[in-house]
């Protein structure tokens, strides 16, 4: 029996975005379709660095999507574009608020200042709008009833963990790029010859623990949190191995955060899926 055919954006979040893609397949057809208009937005702010060359060009494309989100508001029509239209509908269909997704927008402007980020605090409150606030989203989507304070500030906390685990990911390409989010006052020179400082693995370690203990609070107090949010939740299903190499203090970014095996994180996945854990 033949598969069945992707949506484009579906196709384009399995591509682009694949833990989130296989964390939504848990939801059902339609709240699955939903989840990846809201994964295809973030795919389509986290694209925008890397596609202008002024921060103007960046912060103006960012206004584009304010301002759909304000049209949202005041009832308008979507606009034509290829995420914008799913977006909007998901947002209509499923009840979606749009704070968390005002707060993505207001985070990725942090990526065209001229200071970025650099400090912890600022790594901390960019991947709590970003992550977090996408994961909140997420769950407001699934979720029957309005998430409370409390079951909000969990998810975000989840959803900011997996963002961590996502960036050590991607800090060799960073670091390639001159683009490395955590600034370091000793051994600058040693990332480009491809060897970490130790005070970069002191300050990702710190972030690292930061991380997974927001995972482990979330799990601990999992009866304040809707049980149809799990296929979003799902979504941070890769990032407890890497958070655990990160704490270390002593970790390498150019080696240790590969994660498991494809077979041990396919089997996992299974697992927690099948059982509505995460």
């Amino acid at each position: 029996m033949a598969a069945p055919e992707l949506s484009p954006l579906a196709a384009r979040v399995r591509a682009e975005d694949p833990d989130r893609f296989e964390a939504a397949l848990f939801a059902d057809e339609a709240a699955c379709e939903g989840l990846m208009a809201l994964y295809a937005f973030n795919l389509e702010l986290a694209s925008i660095g890397a596609k202008v060359s002024e921060p103007m060009i960046g912060l103006m494309r960012l206004q584009w999507w304010r301002d759909l989100l304000d049209g949202v508001a005041a009832g308008e029509a979507p606009r034509a574009h290829e995420v914008a239209g799913p977006l909007v509908q998901a947002i209509r269909r499923f009840d979606v608020p749009l704070e968390p997704l005002q707060a993505m927008l207001t985070a990725r402007e942090r990526e065209f200042e001229q200071d970025g980020l650099g400090s912890l605090a600022a790594v901390r409150a960019y991947l709590d709008g970003t992550a977090g606030a996408l994961m909140l989203a997420a769950c407001a989507l699934l979720a029957e009833a309005r998430l409370s304070d409390e079951a909000s500030a969990l998810v975000r906390g989840v959803g900011s963990a997996q963002g961590a685990a996502r960036l050590f990911a991607v800090l060799p390409d960073l670091a390639a790029q001159g683009r490395l989010p955590i600034r370091v006052q000793e051994g600058r020179g040693e990332i480009v010859h491809g060897k970490t400082p130790p005070e970069l693995s002191a300050l990702i370690a710190e972030l690292a623990r930061e991380a997974l203990a927001k995972m482990h609070t979330a799990r601990a107090q999992a009866r304040s949190l809707p049980t149809d949010c799990a296929p979003a939740l799902l979504a941070a299903w890769t990032a407890e191995p890497i958070l655990r190499a990160a704490s270390s203090g002593k970790a390498d970014i150019f080696s240790d955060f590969g994660g498991e095996s494809p077979f041990r994180r396919r089997a996992r996945l299974l697992w927690l899926g099948l059982r509505g854990r995460w």
